[in-house]
């Protein structure tokens, strides 16, 4: 059950990032509430709801695929569902923080990665507080209706 977990995380982890950095490249912008530490709000557009749609979809599409696929391979109950999603989504915001916010972006710093206006970010502490936030404050939520729904609650 651990190893299939974290084989759904880490596919989940990958096309999250590919999805940032796809989104980096062709909409920097839309990361201007990150690069100004939440004092700006990104700009409201068609490309940023696209963005936004994107990004949650490839979260929320990993954790109830590899909550499912764990559900069928496993005999977990609506706990062990939970703990699935959970671990999809903590994985996750622990790849996010290590290899796109600190190695990629703070460390490398690709020139399609700048956002026009801004300079490069290079807190780690800021990053650090969004990794806990989206572990606790989105991903426990997230994880319970990933668990309600894979149970067919």
């Amino acid at each position: 059950m651990v190893t299939d977990t974290l084989i759904g995380a880490l596919l989940t982890s990958l096309v999250f990032s590919t999805v940032v950095l796809g989104i980096f490249k062709w909409y920097p912008e839309g990361f201007v509430n990150e690069v100004s530490e939440g004092r700006e709000p990104t700009p409201r557009t068609v490309r940023s709801a696209v963005s936004f749609v994107l990004v949650i979809a490839s979260i929320l599409g990993g954790m109830i695929a590899t909550t499912w696929w764990v559900a069928s391979e496993h005999d977990v109950g609506f706990g062990g569902r939970f703990l699935v999603a959970w671990s999809v989504i903590v994985i996750g915001n622990v790849v996010d923080l290590v290899v796109l916010d600190i190695v990629i972006y703070t460390w490398i710093s690709p020139s399609f990665m700048e956002v026009p206006g801004y300079p490069p970010m290079h807190d780690y502490r800021y990053h650090a507080v969004g990794a806990v936030k989206g572990s606790t404050i989105i991903g426990l939520p997230a994880a319970l209706l990933v668990a309600a729904v894979t149970t067919g609650a």
